[in-house]
């Protein structure tokens, strides 16, 4: 259990450390429009946009309140919890991203742990936290992160229920 508080404690640290020194704010355009998009479901104003799309008019033909038709809900729901708690909604943003990431590693951990050996969920995390891309996307204020979680923990329960033999593949 130390080592594994240990290597949980490296882990954050290190995130941390990364955050702050690589983001400047968000800069990409999706996630600026994730980012407004949380921030109206932070204020109570719903699910609402200001980047209305021509498309998306057709379909409401309000310009106050207009509902954001083509993101997906998780993300933007997710980041304005975080936007509730803190005063840089930036930041929030960004923390988003981070969180997903750290909840990513344990996942990650469990899987090589159960699928090989210790050393392999060791080894399995030490390069996802080390991945250069991912530490890119967990700052960056994209979904990505939160879909990343989410397929571990899809990994996660496919081995669960294989191992339970509630399924059989299809051979």
């Amino acid at each position: 259990i130390g080592v594994i508080f240990l290597l949980s404690l490296v882990v954050i640290v290190g995130y941390l450390v990364y955050h702050a020194g690589r983001f400047h704010g968000i800069t990409n355009v999706e996630a600026l429009d994730q980012a407004q998009i949380a921030r109206n479901l932070a204020q109570g104003e719903g699910y609402t946009t200001k980047i209305i799309r021509p498309l998306s008019l057709a379909k409401v033909r309000r310009i106050d309140g207009h509902p954001e038709l083509s993101q997906a809900p998780l993300h933007p729901f997710m980041v304005s919890l975080l936007m509730r708690v803190m005063p840089d909604k930036g930041r929030a943003a960004a923390l988003s991203g981070g969180l997903a990431f750290l909840l990513t590693a344990p996942v990650i951990f469990f899987l090589g742990w159960q699928l090989f050996d210790i050393r392999t969920g060791v080894f399995a995390t030490i390069l996802y936290c080390t991945n250069v891309t991912l530490l890119r996307f967990s700052i960056s204020c994209l979904e990505v992160p939160w879909l990343t979680l989410l397929t571990a923990l899809l990994f996660l329960v496919c081995f669960a229920l294989a191992r339970k033999q509630r399924w059989r593949p299809l051979l």
